[in-house]
């Protein structure tokens, strides 16, 4: 039951940002004392459930959020030719730094043309690793305090 409780936190997690999937990782990580792989399997399931509803979603957000298409028309002006031929790096490394926002790239990945069979593969890997990471260092992190206060 915690284990679909974390799934569902981060599904939330990825467009509610009080909800933050990075901070529930290193909760479950320090508080919980969770083996950090499988804090980062369930933290990459649930973010992956949102962006795929992101990704198939993607052209109706934009016909509805005028402010958010708008920015696409610009950044594709501005970048288009080259921001479509390197879509999937600039994913890679988004999946594994949160920069830029993985929930922006979701969105707009459909209107670049970018197919979901490329696009939700890579991204599942490298939030693992991501959250794996993090729950990893909050472990770490109360391991220290308890020793720094035991």
């Amino acid at each position: 039951m915690e284990i679909a409780g974390l799934i569902a936190l981060s599904f939330v997690g990825s467009i509610f940002w009080l909800v933050n999937t990075e901070g529930t990782a290193i909760v479950y990580g320090s508080q919980r004392a969770w083996n950090p792989l499988v804090v980062g399997l369930c933290c990459a399931i649930g973010q992956l459930g949102m962006h795929t509803v992101l990704y198939f979603a993607g052209g109706s957000v934009l016909a509805r959020w005028r402010w958010l298409r708008e920015r696409e028309e610009r950044v594709r002006a501005r970048y288009g030719e080259r921001l479509e031929k390197r879509y999937l790096a600039l994913s890679a490394v988004a999946a594994l730094t949160g920069v830029p926002p993985v929930v922006v790239l979701s969105v707009l990945a459909s209107g670049f043309g970018i197919p979901a069979r490329h696009y939700l593969p890579l991204m599942f890997p490298l939030r693992v690793i991501r959250f794996t990471i993090l729950a990893a260092l909050g472990l770490q992190i109360a391991a220290y305090w308890r020793a720094m206060f035991s």
